[in-house]
């Protein structure tokens, strides 16, 4: 979404241009936009200064309406995250069978990376840059996104015989919210590699894995049944 600064098309006697009032929800859109654009090419190396002038407005306004950097930054990625997850809830949460919605939930990712590829690079390049503000504003937004698809993940995995908040639970949604930001910045530095092909690979990868996973737990139950109750008797 951009958005192009208005300006007045009369001017004051002293000749200088008179620019409109941008309405407060309008200039903050607007600032978000530019940071998203500056901080997805840049890093978090980018300045204040740099997003100002892409937004067109002075490092005092841009104060205004963010204190910090880290603030910034962070409201932006977490802004990202939603608009993530918005691609992702319609094609996991639908009600398609378990492989057809394991492939659309990653063909919305997929999606997502080349429609939002601003996005796609904060999210999945730039929240690993070795800064010290990085680290608390790489926890939150991981913490948020992978809780978001362990809670997607929820009825896959209880069909299998997971709970989604064991430990197990939580390491699978790791999984699949690293190896798919994975192939997607890989995709990325190979744009020619034919789409289909990459969605098949991913989706055979998952499938087998998570069936194979609930075979490997349907084969150990009974072993440990047999081990409780050998520990009973002795």
């Amino acid at each position: 979404m951009a958005y192009a600064v208005p300006v007045g098309s009369q001017q004051p006697q002293d000749g200088r241009k008179r620019q409109r009032r941008l309405r407060a929800p309008v200039r903050r859109e607007l600032i978000l936009d530019a940071a998203l654009r500056v901080f997805a090419e840049r890093g978090y190396k980018a300045s204040m200064g740099e997003v100002a002038e892409a937004a067109g407005i002075t490092r005092t306004v841009l104060y205004y309406y963010a204190p910090s950097k880290k603030d910034l930054f962070l409201e932006v990625a977490e802004a990202q995250v939603t608009e993530f997850l918005r691609y992702l809830a319609p094609a996991i949460g639908g009600d398609a069978g378990q492989f057809e919605r394991l492939r659309q939930g990653l063909d919305a990712a997929l999606r997502f990376g080349e429609e939002q590829p601003h996005a796609w690079r904060l999210l999945f390049l730039h929240l690993d840059e070795d800064e010290p503000d990085m680290r608390e504003i790489r926890d939150r937004v991981h913490e948020t996104t992978v809780e978001a698809v362990s809670g997607l993940l929820e009825s896959d995995a209880a069909s299998i015989g997971v709970d989604p908040d064991s430990t197990r639970g939580r390491i699978m949604a790791e999984m699949v919210f690293g190896a798919g930001a994975a192939v997607g910045a890989w995709r990325m530095t190979h744009p020619s590699a034919p789409r289909e092909e990459v969605l098949d690979a991913m989706s055979d990868f998952f499938w087998h894995g998570l069936n194979g996973l609930g075979d490997a737990l349907r084969a150990r139950k009974p072993k440990r049944r047999a081990t409780r109750a050998a520990a009973r008797r002795q």
